[in-house]
């Protein structure tokens, strides 16, 4: 068989496997077969790269080191400077797809009486082979990335569910937040629920972000509604979330949370601080934190009991809940946006309506952080007591 119908069959094979989708490791192995037995090549090795390193795809007779190999990405295979650094190499092909470095085919003693074709006909298979490999991981990056759009497209109807599309404004109280997710799907979560004449309030925060994040405050709202239809015993409730949590444990994530039940007659509020950012109570005389609870949620097994703490709502209190996205807010120096400054910002704005209240501590956090961005989710809910 001549040498021209040789590498009409040779190209005619690649081709075909390519055409055929056959795994990355099959396609390098047809292409080492074609190279030794269609193409009578002696000495040769294959080095791609991958995650900035040349990894040793396949070798025929020849060997390098992982220091030879540093020094190969070094010169970019130049191949004069290889040539003078190793004689038994007669020729090097650098493999390029839009001016990247894919790989590099590298060739000792070759049994050809025309080298200079030989060596056309090898950079030509070379790119074919290298190209369709590099495009084939291409599209996997571009599959998983279209599957993770859709994962947070769904996680993201699913938050969008979870928070309420109507806060009460009614003779006791009046309720009003804000939101604002530092990726497209956040872990911060608040609620006031209505049982029977009375409120639940609630403020949590999931560790970590993303799909997972979402679906455990998914979780944490189907049972927290769930239970608040049984009992209003904020400490009970906390018990049976902490337990759902751990059954339905996604890695080590855990959630803080502030649970309070206003009860309208008594005007007695009752609430539980699991490891949450204390949230404040304040009017124009005084301000309280509401700290007394416990550790997060979805960490231990035992929950303790009897930690639960009250206060007597006088009317034109505010609760005031965050995450703490807001008291950690930094600037250009490292200062976090703090605790003090948001009692300050409360006690100077207490005659204030309620959203625009919010909407002016937002502005007052954006302007604190100066050029630094939000490194977390901010979320506020605040209420005023009639």
């Amino acid at each position: 068989m001549n040498k021209y119908k040789i590498e009409l069959n040779s190209l005619l094979e690649i081709t075909q496997a390519i055409n055929a989708n056959i795994p990355e490791d099959h396609l390098y192995k047809v292409f080492y077969f074609t190279c030794i037995s269609n193409l009578h090549i002696s000495e040769l090795a294959l080095f791609v790269l991958e995650k900035d390193s040349f990894v040793e795809k396949f070798s025929h007779a020849l060997s390098f080191t992982t220091k030879d190999l540093e020094l190969f990405q070094s010169v970019d295979f130049e191949v004069s400077k290889v040539k003078s650094i190793y004689p038994n190499i007669n020729q090097v092909f650098p493999v390029r797809h839009k001016k990247k470095l894919l790989a590099a085919l590298v060739l000792g003693k070759h049994n050809s009486d025309d080298l200079e074709q030989s060596y056309s006909f090898l950079q030509t298979i070379s790119n074919i082979v290298l190209v369709a490999i590099e495009n084939k991981r291409l599209a996997r990056i571009t599959l998983v990335q279209e599957r993770y759009k859709r994962d947070l497209e769904i996680a993201r109807s699913v938050q969008e569910m979870l928070i309420p599309s109507k806060l009460p404004n009614n003779e006791y109280l009046k309720a009003a937040a804000t939101y604002l997710p530092h990726q497209s799907i956040g872990g911060d979560y608040y609620d006031v629920i209505k049982v029977e004449e009375n409120y639940v309030f609630c403020m949590a925060d999931v560790s970590g972000k993303g799909v997972s994040a979402a679906l455990i405050m998914s979780n944490f709202q189907a049972s927290l509604r769930s239970l608040c239809k049984v009992t209003h015993n904020v400490e009970e409730i906390a018990i049976d979330l902490n337990k759902h949590l751990l059954e339905n444990a996604i890695s080590d994530h855990f959630v803080t949370c502030f649970l309070a039940h206003y009860h309208v007659k008594t005007r007695v509020l009752t609430y539980l601080n699991a490891g949450h950012c204390p949230p404040y109570l304040v009017n124009s005389q005084k301000y309280e934190t509401l700290t007394k609870g416990a550790y997060m949620l979805g960490v231990f097994d035992d929950f303790p009991s009897n930690i639960k703490g009250e206060v007597v709502i006088s009317p034109g209190d505010k609760l005031f809940m965050y995450t703490d996205g807001v008291s950690e807010t930094t600037d250009d120096l490292g200062n976090e946006f703090g605790e003090e400054r948001i009692i300050e910002f409360l006690r100077n704005t207490l005659e204030e309506e309620l959203t625009m209240n919010l909407a002016d501590l937002i502005i007052c956090v954006d302007e604190f952080k100066e050029s630094q961005d939000y490194k977390d989710d901010l979320t506020m809910l605040s209420v005023v007591f009639f």
